[in-house]
């Protein structure tokens, strides 16, 4: 896997210490780019760099877990689940609660890169993010 590199200016309101507004940053992501600073509480005064490689853990083990489910329906002889299969809701039924952990533990980390305070629901996220977006233009 092959990690893109990109320059990224930091729109974030408060960036990270020794990190002025406006910075050119260069890094690399299993995704590509990351959009923001983080936060100082992130991590537990990890350094950037160290920010990166646990994003990059969190997002692989999303891959990983996706691969366990589908090894474990080939080893049964059954079709493996199609990303479509592993990303319906179903009301009252979770086939899939380890990829549930794996992104939820994701997007407490990356949630981390925004504010210090974690959201109180999925709503509070979205209207933060797009306020953030609306700032970057």
């Amino acid at each position: 896997m092959s990690a893109q590199v990109r320059e990224q200016v930091y729109p974030h309101p408060n960036p990270p210490p020794q990190v002025g507004e406006g910075t050119k940053v260069r890094h690399n992501t299993v995704s590509g780019s990351l959009q923001s600073a983080p936060s100082p509480a992130c991590g537990g005064g990890l350094g950037w760099g160290q920010k990166i490689a646990k994003l990059e853990q969190l997002a692989q083990a999303i891959l990983d877990v996706r691969q366990k489910y589908r090894d474990n329906a080939i080893a049964k002889g059954l079709t493996p689940p199609s990303l479509a299969e592993l990303y319906n809701p179903r009301v009252g039924l979770d086939p899939f609660p380890e990829l549930r952990k794996a992104h939820r533990d994701l997007d407490k980390a990356v949630d981390t890169l925004y504010r210090d305070e974690p959201f109180e629901n999925e709503a509070e996220r979205v209207a933060f993010l797009f306020e953030m977006y609306g700032k970057m233009k």
